[in-house]
């Protein structure tokens, strides 16, 4: 299993140690990786072509098959990867993918539109780099602006494309799991479930959309979104007609 950060990416990581360890409890799990985001010897420092390329390996990787599970931005660049092996006609390897308080550019609320000034007030931006442990939340924010305006691939996708064609070749199986109050709009969650026949998993998280790492009570939310995919996994694994039941 790998499970990826948000775009704060806090050196202390960024979901519970009680999910982590539930995760290693799950007899159908014999490791969990969680990512950072480093380039060039930069932890924290996002580079989006890097992030792309390793989402991709880990999406296509036919001998590991890993769950994947993204929280936030990292939600948006795996949905990103994925178009991406889709498109080039590839099959996702993968054994599903959990994205927790899904994001999408341009399909913000208008609450989310509005807490990105706030976050940059000189004292919000010294709690917020604190909490991240490393200095380059604000410019990687800054730079996915950019790299979104040169034009790529997935945003000409997401404004102008054939969802039903997509999804028709889109096989990966993927769960959504919202925060009570969230970042992403109507449209957005629509666009997911259509687009990328992603399943709404019936649980939200109380409360807003922030940081996992101390969120006690998302956990066994957590935990039970991807045991949907381990059952899942272990049935394609050892199906039926090969076990037999001792009563």
């Amino acid at each position: 299993m790998v499970i990826i950060p948000g775009g704060f990416d806090p050196v202390r990581g960024s979901f519970g140690d009680a999910f982590i360890q539930g995760l290693l409890d799950h007899p159908s799990v014999s490791a969990v990786y969680e990512a950072h985001y480093e380039h060039q010897g930069r932890g924290g420092y996002v580079d989006i072509d890097s992030v792309l390329h390793d989402l991709h390996l880990m999406l296509t990787d036919q001998e590991q098959r890993p769950l994947l599970v993204g929280m936030s931005l990292s939600t948006f660049t795996l949905s990103c990867a994925l178009h991406a092996v889709v498109s080039a006609g590839q099959a996702p390897a993968v054994t599903g993918l959990v994205l927790v308080g899904p994001y999408l550019a341009g399909y913000e609320t208008l609450l989310a539109k509005a807490l990105e000034p706030f976050y940059r007030r000189e004292k919000m931006r010294q709690r917020i780099l604190k909490h991240c442990g490393h200095p380059y939340l604000f410019d990687n924010t800054d730079r996915l602006k950019a790299w979104w305006k040169g034009g790529p691939a997935f945003r000409h996708f997401l404004q102008k494309a054939n969802f039903a064609e997509f999804a028709a070749h889109q096989h990966a199986s993927m769960k959504l799991v919202y925060f009570r109050l969230d970042t992403l709009s109507r449209r957005g969650r629509l666009l997911f479930q259509r687009a990328f026949n992603a399943h709404l998993h019936p649980e939200v998280i109380p409360g807003h959309h922030r940081a996992l790492r101390y969120l006690t009570e998302a956990d066994p939310i957590l935990l039970r979104a991807c045991d949907a995919h381990l059952r899942a996994q272990a049935l394609d694994r050892f199906p039926a007609s090969l076990t037999t039941v001792s009563e």
